[in-house]
């Protein structure tokens, strides 16, 4: 892709953020995508292991095949909490009635149950 090759031309990337609802949205669309793309150098991956945990992917895995390609990483705690009537994504449902849901690191409150939970990412490979 002509725009891989500028970019890297200037010894820039291009991090592409695997998010449900678009076209690279796991390990196998990425793959696919690599292939296609000759695994041109300049094609990165910006890193949001929330939108793993919400599909109820591996996103640990996902960063021990990939961690050459995560160039930045988006921070949020995430929490997926299965009850039979809705899945993580595209619930039409206030915030706190969804059984996906995840809060970016500048959600702060002091009330029980109200904001994020502990950070319980680690990934050593990053």
């Amino acid at each position: 892709m002509p725009i891989f090759d500028h970019y890297a031309e200037y010894g820039g990337d291009i991090g592409f953020e695997l998010h449900p609802c678009e076209d690279l949205f796991d390990a196998a669309t990425w793959k696919t995508f690599l292939d296609r793309e000759n695994g041109h150098k300049s094609a990165m991956i910006n890193y949001d292991p929330s939108h793993f945990l919400l599909q109820q992917m591996d996103y640990l895995a996902f960063s021990d095949l990939y961690h050459d390609r995560i160039k930045a990483f988006h921070v949020k705690d995430a929490e997926f909490n299965p009850d039979g009537r809705q899945g993580g994504y595209l619930a039409y449902q206030n915030r706190t009635d969804r059984v996906g849901r995840f809060w970016s690191g500048n959600v702060v409150s002091n009330q029980p149950n109200k904001g994020p939970p502990k950070a319980r990412l680690l990934l050593p490979n990053i």
